[in-house]
């Protein structure tokens, strides 16, 4: 799930921190400046930080292919949405929504359709799990 990834981001950005700050630290103090282990160690640490991130990416691309849609609040199927604004209003929105939600997720896509306020939801469905 790509919310846990983002743990899994977050907390490896600060292990990559201190790793990098400890050799810092090991530098100005003159102790054994090539410390193969910790050198090793920040490798893995930021080998592992890129690819979370394309997992992150990959993930983001595959929900933005899914959107929900609420009217005021209430869920509405695909066809519902396509026959409150037809063939080419929906994919217009479709499409600035998902381009939106590709810059950034947390953007709250909402357009006044004249019936009321229709939001593009891209989110993960609980019965994928993996």
């Amino acid at each position: 799930m790509i919310h846990d990834d983002l743990r899994n981001l977050e907390a490896l950005c600060r292990l990559s921190e201190n790793l990098n700050q400890m050799d810092r630290l090991n530098h100005y103090e003159g102790a054994n400046l090539d410390d193969p282990s910790l050198k090793a160690a920040i490798r893995c640490v930021n080998r592992k930080i890129y690819q979370v991130r394309r997992k992150i990416r990959r993930g983001i691309k595959e929900l933005a292919d899914r959107p929900g849609f609420r009217l005021n609040g209430v869920k509405l199927s695909k066809t519902a949405v396509k026959a409150l604004i037809g063939q080419k209003g929906y994919e217009q929105v479709v499409r600035e929504s998902r381009e939106t939600f590709l810059d950034d997720p947390f953007y709250n896509n909402t357009f006044n359709i004249g019936y009321g306020n229709l939001s593009v939801e891209f989110f993960e469905r609980d019965d994928e799990e993996d």
